[in-house]
């Protein structure tokens, strides 16, 4: 990962800023800019805010700044776990706006009797699109509950502020973003009543707002939450609904994720044909989509569908495939999804146990332990690398499997087998 200095300098050029304009537009001298992007000054964590917002960074400015915070040891990062130093950052967002109600409860300074403007939207929206980019990086274990307060105070506002037909509008929409921001966090750290009710207030929230999108949207992570409990038939009904629900305008990517979630819910089912006949319509769904993905799809691709369709494989007792499959995907996934990154390798590591290559499953045990030491903070993850130490355990006698348990057990999720 680039060190923060990269990463500004990086972000600053792709947005075509010169020091003296980021200058102007976070507060800081161009030279302690300059000192920060080469690496002569740290920079603090307030200047990583400022920069992230000024450049449109969705929370990966912040991310650099807390990663090089860690690598400098004890005296720059306190004793703080990385997690906990971001849900306390977006606690303390809008600290200062408590005494404006909902208005700090939703992430903003908003003064009592102001209008709310197009202006604090964006600042709400970047709130949400932090929280979704920490997510993809670090896990929803310790973010999901500030996702759920920011959502219901996004929705407050609806009742409490004042704002015109137009914000108003685009406040809703918002609201349903956020309520599917904090159902999906909360999907992630294991919290399924809450994820569930987020989902549906999104969904309720899709009629209100009159978007086909959030209504797909919602439709689709409630078929997925189905499959994550293991109720593959609820789920595809929710396919089917989210399918009903598509709109005459294209939503770039959306019908070939479905396709691919039948296909996974199907193999739960024990559907092989029907499994395999989804995967295949994914595919080449995919390729023919030439509409602009939506924004929630930004991880979607080729590389997912191949890593869904290795978890069905499992589900359908054929580990060769599977890890074939995997393989594949880890290849081509893009490194910012660390969390799926980090899941897909424990997947990979139990499809090598299951076929026999126990070797290889313990590397890729260690793989995914390397991204757990980056801190990736996912009950997923945890809960599915727990069984891995089980499956692992009964291989123990091998230098490899013994390794990688003993550092194992040294993560927060770990306990003897």
């Amino acid at each position: 990962m680039d060190t923060f200095g990269e990463a500004l300098r990086r972000a600053r050029r792709r947005a075509g800023l010169s020091l003296d304009t980021l200058e102007a537009r976070v507060n800081f001298s161009k030279s302690y800019i300059s000192k920060v992007e080469n690496g002569r000054r740290p920079g603090s964590r307030e200047f990583a805010e400022h920069c992230d917002t000024a450049l449109d960074a969705s929370g990966d400015l912040v991310a650099a700044y807390e990663q090089d915070a860690v690598q400098r040891g004890p005296a720059a990062a306190g004793t703080v776990a990385f997690h906990d130093v971001y849900r306390r950052t977006f606690l303390n967002l809008g600290a200062a706006a408590a005494a404006a109600g909902v208005a700090g409860l939703a992430g903003i300074d908003l003064q009592d009797g102001a209008e709310l403007t197009e202006a604090d939207l964006d600042q709400l929206n970047r709130s949400v699109v932090r929280l979704r980019a920490l997510d993809a990086r670090h896990g929803a274990a310790d973010l999901w509950d500030v996702a759920a307060a920011r959502a219901r105070g996004i929705a407050s506002l609806l009742d409490h502020a004042e704002y015109s037909d137009q914000v108003g509008a685009a406040l809703v929409e918002l609201a349903g973003r956020a309520f599917m921001c904090a159902g999906w966090l909360a999907t992630d750290a294991g919290q399924h009543d809450g994820a569930h009710a987020s989902y549906t207030e999104a969904l309720a929230i899709a009629g209100q707002a009159g978007s086909p999108e959030i209504q797909v949207h919602a439709l689709s992570n409630l078929a997925l939450h189905a499959g994550v409990q293991r109720r593959p038939r609820p789920a595809l009904r929710y396919v089917a609904a989210a399918e009903r629900a598509l709109p005459a305008q294209p939503l770039g990517r959306v019908p070939a994720m479905l396709a691919m979630r039948r296909g996974r819910l199907l193999a739960m089912l024990g559907d092989v044909d029907g499994a395999k006949q989804a995967f295949t319509a994914a595919r080449h769904t995919l390729d023919g989509d030439q509409a602009a993905p939506v924004s929630w799809l930004g991880f979607f691709g080729h590389a997912e569908i191949d890593a869904v369709e290795a978890d069905a494989a499992l589900d359908l007792r054929k580990p060769k495939r599977g890890a074939i499959l995997l393989e594949e995907s880890l290849a081509a996934y893009d490194p910012r999804f660390a969390r799926n990154r980090c899941l897909h390798l424990v997947r990979l590591a139990k499809a090598r146990t299951s076929a026999g290559q126990v070797d290889a499953g313990a590397h890729a045990t260690s793989e995914a332990l390397d991204l757990l030491d980056s801190d990736v903070a996912s009950v997923r993850v945890g809960t599915e690398l727990r069984l891995l130490a089980e499956q692992l355990h009964q291989h123990r006698k091998l230098p490899a499997v013994a390794d990688v348990l003993a550092r194992y057990r040294t993560t927060p999720y770990g306990a003897p087998a």
